[in-house]
């Protein structure tokens, strides 16, 4: 993976320089957005099983990747929660 860090006086030039950078930073912004109002809205309306069972949907694979901790702070509940969840889920 090649990561390229630009500053933001840099990153200004770069969208003036060519409309296919302006393009992409738009839908970029549009796909940020549309994440953003689709997590709060699961934060109001969905119970933390069904958050969990959706962050297993969208993140394949990437339970056993990161700490219980992180993803608990990525649900909105505790630890020991999602340790409960967990638990549920594979007694069932």
């Amino acid at each position: 993976t090649r990561l390229l860090a630009l500053g933001r006086r840099d990153y200004l030039e770069l969208l003036s320089g060519h409309p296919c950078w302006r393009d992409a930073a738009r839908k970029l912004a549009d796909m940020l957005f549309i994440a953003q109002e689709k997590r709060g809205l699961e934060l109001l309306t969905c119970d933390a099983e069904e958050r969990y069972r959706r962050f297993l949907l969208d993140y394949p694979g990437l339970e056993g990747r990161i700490n219980q901790y992180c993803i608990a702070s990525y649900l909105g509940i505790s630890p020991e929660s999602l340790s409960r969840i967990r638990r549920n889920r594979s007694a069932s």
